[in-house]
């Protein structure tokens, strides 16, 4: 049985405590105490600045340990805790770790009902000798990077029991470990269950298998209900149950079947580089022997207090990838590992996990003392969520100059063979990018005069992980995070500049006004502004996610950079405000992530009057199915006025068709804005472009 407690936290002064405040556990030490002493708002403005003493002091919860049950056992139990810690009773330590992705155990047998149990957090850690303030201090921990300060993320390191805590009563004879995996034949037809099983003492047990419709199954099961991603078929569970004989204890679980492989692209084998397997290493993610085209997203933490995140947490945002056709999440690797939840609603909902480790933009050099730190963190993890993650990788742009980690990095090798070993039939990668892989851009316009049409219809990558167009929250998120007379004119002030407008990527911010004022001039208000951010937004990501389905089977992965924020920010590359407010380049990439479209290759953003429009339009299908033949209606619209340009009738088909390319001269008096319209029924486009 269960048992929550109280908890109370203060930070200690020179050792010493000071006062205490009531705790929210899971939670964070820093923001109880925030809320307990009346901080104003950490999403207003600048004051998370308020926050920023709390990273070096140290932190004590304080709770009372309950009574155990008549000959039974007593334990206290941590799904997390954030980061280094000792746990104490009546004082005296019992237990150490650093490390907050490993999970804590402890027998409490010998206290006696009202002992003192308390855990001391100490400061976040930091290389001494990093630059002070940046990222770099996090490159010798299994500390996520993102809370030292990123692009779209505030420096506000969390801290403190941040996943279920909990004391436990147990029998005699209980589960101390338990693992449940199984083996797929190769046709697909028969999963072999296996249960490694720790007891405290010996005991039968029984375990039993279940099938999506709550059928009991023999092991191995025969004629096995596969799990599918998002668009592919149907997600597929089945339910184990574990049951001891001596005391009844049970433990069950669900689980998906099904084959993941990471295999070589549709290149050409007769193409011009001698050395194909090593200039285009395998990027396709093959799932039941079928190779999936990955319409997704990149997944950051979806709160800065990571404490406060719990499943209904989890849930819309989920709910809004399967609405936006989304079959996978990169899990970036300068965020935390999400809790269990998450995973558990990635597979029922469709969704396909690329799980990074926590190594994101550093170096993390492989000294004995890290490398023992970051194998007994990645084993954990591991362990924990093999069953849900389809794709391993050891972090984020570790092979980029600005981390310098190579193949041969000791860190890498382990992560390497710590996949191996306890989840072999999972591909692993060592980072992202590797060759030919594409993270970027994140600007609509392009330095040499490109916009993002042209620049993606120059690439020719394997997959595209990261990319992104920015654009700005809606107007009265705004409000909430901005002083009223800071508004507008928009200029580099304490809130716009908290918000990640400016000097917050590539020392500028995520708000380009040049570009706004190159297509548009300068807006009159902030409405403006944000409508026209948002335009560039929608047409943009619409561009590169459709051109890479173009692309296939050469390109096998559309991920923008990103999904969601752990904060409202006043610009970013994000489609989903926080908490879970889409922005209407969600509707938008939704619509281009459809399984299957009419589509225009566009050859750019904005034209002259009198110019010739030439859009290519095509056919696109990545869906489990064959498309019916049907008819593309193609006109263009100026205000009122419709123009008919073509009509294209496409044969049946199970992947994309490449249809006619049009030749439409500009009026000569055309001017704001016109639009191109695919008129196909349920697959219908449209795509609205620039007159300058």
């Amino acid at each position: 049985m269960k048992i929550y407690t109280n908890w109370q936290v203060c930070y200690l002064e020179n050792g010493a405590k000071t006062y205490f405040v009531p705790a929210s556990v899971p939670g964070n030490a820093g923001y109880d105490y925030a809320m307990a002493n009346g901080y104003h708002d950490y999403t207003f403005n600048d004051n998370y600045k308020l926050f920023k003493w709390m990273e070096d002091k140290d932190w004590l919860y304080q709770t009372v340990v309950p009574a155990s049950v008549q000959e039974g056992r007593l334990f206290f139990v941590s799904l997390g805790i954030d980061y280094e810690f000792d746990i104490m009773v009546n004082g005296k330590i019992i237990f150490s770790q650093e490390g907050m992705f490993t999970p804590v155990e402890i027998d409490l047998s010998n206290t006696s009902k009202g002992d003192v149990l308390e855990v001391l957090i100490k400061k976040p850690p930091k290389r001494e000798d990093a630059e002070k303030d940046t990222r770099s201090e996090a490159d010798r921990s299994a500390k996520p990077a993102v809370s030292y300060g990123w692009d779209w993320h505030p420096r506000l390191i969390p801290f403190g029991l941040w996943d279920d805590t909990y004391f436990e009563t147990r029998n005699a004879c209980y589960i101390k470990d338990l693992d449940v995996t199984y083996k797929l034949t190769d046709d697909l037809n028969e999963a072999h269950f296996k249960i490694d099983l720790e007891l405290s003492e010996e005991s039968g047990y029984t375990f039993e298998i279940y099938d999506s419709e709550g059928v009991l199954q023999p092991n191995p099961v025969q004629n096995v209900q596969l799990w599918w991603p998002n668009g592919h078929g149907k997600q597929h569970l089945y339910t184990w149950k574990l049951t001891l004989d001596k005391t009844g204890e049970e433990r069950s679980g669900k689980i998906a079947v099904r084959k993941t492989e990471l295999v070589s692209n549709g290149w050409p084998q007769d193409y011009d580089r001698p050395n194909l397997d090593c200039d285009y290493p395998p990027f396709t993610l093959r799932i039941n022997h079928k190779n999936i085209f990955c319409k997704g997203t990149n997944w950051v933490n979806p709160e800065i207090f990571t404490g406060t995140i719990t499943e209904e947490t989890y849930r819309p945002l989920i709910e809004r990838a399967v609405e936006c056709n989304f079959n996978i999440f990169r899990i970036w690797g300068g965020a935390i590992v999400n809790k269990e939840p998450f995973f558990k609603l990635c597979d029922e909902h469709g969704i396909m996990v690329w799980q990074e480790f926590p190594l994101a933009c550093n170096n993390y050099k492989g000294g004995d003392d890290y490398l023992k730190l970051l194998d007994q963190e990645s084993r954990s993890i591991i362990k924990r969520y093999k069953n849900y993650v389809s794709l391993w990788c050891g972090g984020n742009e570790l092979f980029n100059a600005w981390s310098g980690m190579d193949e041969q990095s000791l860190a890498l090798r382990l992560l390497d063979k710590n996949c191996f070993e306890l989840d072999r039939d999972k591909p692993f990668i060592k980072t992202s990018p590797i060759m030919n892989v594409g993270h970027g851009s994140y600007v609509f316009r392009y330095p040499n005069g490109d916009d993002v049409f042209q620049a993606i219809q120059k690439s020719r990558r394997s997959a595209y992980v990261e990319f992104g167009v920015p654009s700005m929250a809606d107007y009265e998120l705004i409000k909430s995070i901005i002083p009223e007379d800071e508004l507008y004119p928009i200029k580099p002030t304490g809130g716009w500049v908290a918000h990640h407008a400016f000097y917050a990527w590539d020392g500028r911010g995520w708000l380009f006004t040049e570009t706004i004022n190159h297509y548009f001039g300068e807006p009159k208000n902030l409405h403006e502004m944000i409508y026209y951010n948002d335009w560039l937004q929608c047409e943009g990501y619409k561009a590169v996610y459709e051109e890479a389905r173009r692309q296939s089977p050469n390109c096998s992965m559309a991920l923008n950079w990103c999904y969601n924020e752990p904060w409202v920010c006043a610009a970013n590359n994000s489609i989903i405000s926080y908490p879970c407010n889409p922005k209407p380049a969600f509707y938008a990439i939704k619509g281009s992530c459809r399984p299957v479209l009419a589509s225009a290759r566009i050859q750019r953003f904005d034209y002259l009057p009198g110019e010739v429009f030439t859009p290519e339009i095509w056919l696109l299908n990545d869906s489990a199915e064959v498309c019916p033949g049907g008819e593309v209606a193609v006109s263009v619209k100026f205000g009122d006025s419709k123009t008919e340009l073509s009509t294209w009738e496409y044969p049946e088909s199970k992947a994309n068709i490449q249809g006619p390319s049009l030749n439409y001269t500009i009026p000569g008096d055309a001017a704001g804005s016109f639009t191109l319209i695919l008129d196909a029924g349920e697959f219908s486009s449209e795509y609205k472009l620039k007159i300058r």
